[in-house]
């Protein structure tokens, strides 16, 4: 049990680097991700990311068709990179947990030899080979653990669309709509209104 403490505290050293590297890109992408500001247009209000937008022009399918038509497949190909995105951070997080996972279970066992074996000198070389084959093993398959985690953080990170990307479509509808969408700052969710009344639109 005691030579297996290194390879312990080396898998706990991965999971607890793998484990800040998601929140770290999660960070970066709250500094680059559509405005946390609801969108209204007129009197009504909507979430202001590609969820909010499609609640919205499916609000316009009836009344606007034109826009609606115009618009739409804009917005479908924002839908396309959310779903994206979440896909390869699923996949990078299952590949990742599950390599980080057979890092610490999917070693062999290695019996260590009785003293009174007549071959204790193999025996020991034997023990020492396959404690040599976990380490390599460990090590492996805790680094394909963690580039995965890595890489589907940063194609999350790639992919999401970013706060131009939301700038953009919002600034194509207020070109073509006879309505304009606009950010609403100091929004209160508990009320249901904006109490600083501050809104920008483009």
């Amino acid at each position: 049990m005691g030579k297996r403490w290194p390879v312990i505290v080396m898998g706990a050293c991965v999971v607890v680097a793998v484990a800040a590297a998601p929140a770290a890109a999660h960070r970066r992408h709250e500094r680059v991700s559509p405005l946390p500001t609801p969108l209204t247009v007129g009197d009504r209000i909507f979430e202001g990311n590609v969820a909010g937008l499609r609640a919205y022009l499916d609000s316009t399918q009836a009344t606007d068709p034109q826009l609606f038509a115009q618009l739409s497949p804009d917005l479908e190909r924002l839908e396309t990179r959310v779903t994206a995105a979440r896909v390869v951070f699923a996949v990078g997080t299952t590949v990742g947990l599950a390599s980080i996972a057979y890092s610490a279970l999917g070693r062999k066992d290695c019996p260590s030899p009785a003293v009174t074996d007549p071959d204790f000198g193999a025996a020991l070389q034997r023990l020492d080979a396959c404690n040599g084959d976990n380490f390599k093993m460990s090590v492996t398959a805790g680094m394909i653990g963690f580039g995965a985690l890595l890489a589907g953080g940063a194609g999350w990170l790639a992919l999401t669309p970013s706060r131009s990307d939301i700038m953009s479509f919002v600034n194509r509808h207020n070109a073509l709509g006879r309505e304009p969408i606009r950010f609403q700052f100091g929004y209160d969710p508990s009320r249901g209104f904006a109490h600083s009344g501050v809104t920008f639109s483009f």
